[in-house]
């Protein structure tokens, strides 16, 4: 259980680890699946400073590193007293295709056994975790996932937001959520925004119907950050922003990441410096200027206020 800065939860629970010739934990590993990959913060923190120095890719002969699953985090979940939010496996996919299906089994036991805490789940594998989470429904004899369980996506444009999302809806959920991060391009929830889907239908994607089943329930929204971040235009958040507040949907603002926007109001610590001209900047087609001004400086202020809503669904309010 480890300290975090991510704003959005209250710490990381990495239970999918790299097991060293030691037997014990020796650093994580995931594999790069889209575009929101390219400049993996996980990776980055693997390589350089507290891990195994492997660099989250798949190897010329296909295999993978030997992995444990932490079942002392596990068992702890449910001595804890305190409620409190859960990233679990910050550092991986729980729902990658290396991980075994029991292990994932082992992980929704273990959270559903403790039902003061409440775990954020967040996966690039949607399918598969439709899949899985569909089967332990079943063998466990439940309608759906419990409340304290939610269940997220992450996307980073709109072809990922097309097939993820859907997938997510399809999951029998009190909480589903997308995580934007990194947003490198405008992108429109219509219609899963706000709205349900015909869990029925034989063909559950193309069908669009007024009264759909799940719906959801809550978005982040950040800017890359690291050496190589890629700049986001302040458009894009304000869009999803709005879609957020029109269709009643949570929005959470993380950050901007390394660059600023210079429509934006300067953060209130770092005065004016950050405008002037020595630092780098990004033009977009249509005018807009970012600058790199780093993530602390750029601060998550967006049109000057914090958005830090939360589902309302929480096993601790």
């Amino acid at each position: 259980m480890g300290k975090t800065k991510i704003q959005w939860t209250d710490e990381t629970d990495n239970v999918i680890v790299v097991r060293g010739e030691d037997g014990k934990q020796d650093g994580w590993y995931c594999q790069k699946v889209s575009p929101g990959c390219a400049h993996c913060y996980a990776e980055r923190m693997n390589v350089q400073r507290f891990g195994n120095g492997m660099a989250y890719r798949v190897p010329a002969d296909g295999s993978v590193p030997p992995l444990m699953l932490r079942e002392d985090i596990l068992a702890g979940w449910a001595r804890q007293q305190k409620p409190r939010r859960h990233f679990v496996n910050s550092m991986t996919d729980t729902f990658a295709h290396f991980v075994p299906h029991f292990w994932i089994f082992d992980i929704l036991d273990a959270m559903t056994a403790a039902p003061r805490q409440t775990f954020q789940l967040l996966t690039k594998r949607a399918g598969r975790m439709r899949e899985i989470v569909g089967v332990w429904l079943q063998e466990r004899g439940l309608a759906e996932v419990p409340a304290n369980i939610w269940l997220g996506v992450s996307v980073e444009n709109q072809e990922w937001a097309d097939k993820r999302i859907p997938e997510l809806l399809g999951v029998p959920a009190a909480v589903r959520f997308a995580s934007v991060e990194p947003l490198l391009e405008r992108v429109t929830f219509s219609p899963v925004i706000g709205l349900r889907e015909f869990h029925g239908s034989s063909d559950r994607y193309k069908h669009v119907f007024a009264d759909w089943l799940w719906h959801l329930d809550w978005v982040i929204v950040g800017g890359e950050s690291g050496p190589n971040a890629r700049p986001m235009h302040p458009d894009w958040a304000r869009d999803l922003r709005n879609q957020c507040v029109n269709a009643g949907v949570p929005f959470f603002f993380k950050q901007w990441g390394e660059w600023l926007p210079l429509d934006q109001p300067a953060p209130a610590d770092f005065g004016e410096w950050w405008k002037e001209p020595a630092h780098k900047r990004h033009r977009f087609p249509d005018g807009v200027v970012v600058e790199r001004v780093g993530k602390l400086a750029a601060g998550r202020l967006l049109d000057g206020r914090e958005w830090n809503e939360f589902p309302q669904e929480m096993s601790h309010v």
